[in-house]
């Protein structure tokens, strides 16, 4: 999770977002099966769970190898005001 922002489960006004399962939705949108038939998320984008509760972890290097991905990634924060932050700023 290194180098990575953190995606928290909750608004700016501390709210919880719904629904429930957002990180597995918006993680399983980027991700695709393998020929094991297993989900395999998108090298840089997966969910995370920190102090019992649901964050997703996007890799900074996705802005320079998917930016689609990154966009999409980013006006889905900003429109649902959703909170972020890095390790270094809350060192999970």
């Amino acid at each position: 999770m290194e180098n990575s922002l953190i995606v928290k489960g909750r608004t700016i006004n501390n709210n919880v977002f719904r629904p429930s399962d957002w990180v597995e939705r918006l993680a399983a949108s980027c991700a695709s099966f393998s020929d094991d038939r297993r989900l395999r998320y998108k090298h840089g984008l997966r969910p995370v769970l920190h102090y019992n509760e649901k964050h997703l972890s996007v890799n900074f290097e996705l802005e320079n190898t998917h930016p689609e991905i990154w966009d999409f990634i980013m006006e889905f924060v900003n429109s649902n005001k959703l909170v972020t932050f890095t390790l270094a700023e809350n060192k999970i």
